[in-house]
């Protein structure tokens, strides 16, 4: 395999690995525009998981059993983050010295330290994705105790597709659909303070 062709293939994983709202760099946008640009996205997605939060009508008692278990998930999410942040870091000085080398006096980057980026970044998607179905699976089991069959069917009724293009769920079970609405519902980060709200607001009208 060529350098550059590498070199492709580091940046491909680094996009695929990263969130759509990260936001465009300083360099090139206003930091101002930047951060109301990508606040703007947050809450387009915030309106999208509400409509599909707010039809599951989701009662104090199952809020009960379901907020500590996201509690459990938001520690083991944080887990894995610093697992990440740790083993990147170890590469910090080395990848750092091959830039400078190769900005300063045209050198370029050693095939092994390549291969090793490579590798970490493939090895980092894999566990997350791994971590996901974890995590997914966990909260699974609480709902699947918890939730009615009305709830059920709302989970199972939205359009795959409109999520991810590539979902197939034709002909899977009920069980294989309400996980899928967990991995793209309720796992999106900016899902729990939006449950938080909701779980106020069953309290509140004593639901």
């Amino acid at each position: 395999m060529s350098f550059s062709r590498v070199a492709i293939t580091i940046a491909a994983m680094f996009v695929i690995g990263a969130s759509a709202s990260a936001g465009t760099s300083p360099k090139l946008q206003d930091p101002e525009v930047a951060a109301r640009s990508q606040k703007v996205q947050e809450n387009m997605r915030r309106i999208d998981l509400l409509m599909q939060l707010m039809p599951l009508i989701i009662r104090k008692d199952q809020f009960d059993k379901i907020l500590p278990v996201y509690a459990k998930i938001k520690s083991e999410q944080r887990k894995v983050l610093e697992d990440e942040d740790k083993q990147l870091l170890a590469l910090e000085a080395e990848v750092n010295e091959s830039l400078k080398k190769a900005r300063e006096n045209g050198v370029f980057p050693k095939k092994d330290l390549v291969k090793k980026c490579i590798l970490l970044v493939r090895a980092l998607g894999i566990r997350r994705i791994m971590a996901r179905g974890e995590l997914s699976e966990m909260l699974y089991k609480t709902i699947d105790e918890c939730f009615d069959a009305g709830q059920k069917k709302v989970m199972t009724s939205i359009d795959w597709k409109e999520f991810d293009p590539s979902a197939d769920l034709a002909g899977k079970s009920d069980a294989d659909k309400m996980k899928f609405f967990i991995r793209v519902i309720f796992l999106d980060p900016l899902a729990y303070d939006i449950l938080l709200d909701l779980d106020k607001k069953a309290r509140a009208s004593g639901l």
